[in-house]
């Protein structure tokens, strides 16, 4: 990780620069980003499933996997972020958690890497982590830690979560990205979520088009109450909102774990 430091230094230098900042990037994820040089922000219409209301942001650039060949290739198309459709979703929490879905894999660890941006273009690193990927398939979390710089409101980041392709090619990495934007609770809301009880939390939150915060809690329900009737159509309706019904049926291995 010792390009961190040369990539925060890098955040002080104009944008005008351009690609030139991202010298210090991975390659894979460098190589995504220099195919961007652009955003295309078109309103989104307020949908409802799990009565989630999609917050008006506009849509991110290209979140497209990294990878291009071979097992590479078939790997990338297979690791979903689980975000909307637009791949943007909204948290209240500084250090929120992030769901990815993984297929059978024999890497052993992957990276995460966290972006802060201006105007929707990177500008620097400020979070990466190697973490261990479980050794089952299926939806996996990652919670920034405590140590991580807090996520600040109105501010918008990309994260990408990168996976070496096979044991004997740890160069070639299969890398999908999503993107979170930190907004402040009104008043409101944070008397709602005050009164509300646990099992009424995800319903808070989706009313609000808080996705990270939706999501981390209805995980938390399916943990506690996996056969639980409700909790399986709401889980079922969110990712359906989500255009992600295929993967409904995938467990969660090491979700649990989320204490957020």
């Amino acid at each position: 990780m010792t390009w961190m430091k040369t990539a925060l230094y890098l955040s002080s230098i104009p944008l005008s620069i351009g690609l030139a900042i991202m010298s210090s990037i991975p390659g894979q994820v460098k190589a995504q980003l220099q195919q961007e040089s652009a955003i295309t922000k078109q309103p989104q219409p307020l949908l409802i499933s799990l009565n989630f209301k999609t917050p008006n942001r506009g849509t991110p650039s290209s979140t497209t996997g990294g990878a291009t060949r071979g097992s590479c290739d078939k790997l990338s198309k297979q690791i979903t972020p689980i975000l909307p459709k637009e791949k943007l979703g909204l948290t209240l929490s500084e250090r929120p958690t992030f769901f990815v879905n993984l297929p059978k894999t024999t890497a052993k660890t992957g990276e995460f890497l966290l972006l802060a941006t201006e105007n929707d273009i990177s500008t620097e690193v400020v979070y990466e982590a190697t973490v261990n990927l479980p050794e089952q398939p299926g939806i996996m979390a990652h919670t920034l830690p405590d140590n991580a710089l807090a996520l600040e409101a109105g501010k918008r980041y990309r994260w990408f979560l990168s996976i070496p392709c096979n044991a004997d090619e740890s160069d070639a990495k299969a890398t999908v990205d999503g993107w979170v934007e930190r907004t402040e609770s009104s008043l409101a809301l944070s008397k709602q979520l005050e009164t509300a009880e646990v099992s009424k939390r995800p319903e808070v939150y989706a009313q609000a088009g808080i996705w990270y915060e939706t999501l981390t809690s209805l995980v938390q329900q399916r943990c506690n109450n996996p056969n639980d009737a409700k909790i399986k159509e709401d889980w079922r309706k969110l990712f359906q909102y989500a255009g992600l019904s295929n993967l409904v049926s995938e467990p969660l291995v090491n979700s649990c774990k989320v204490d957020k």
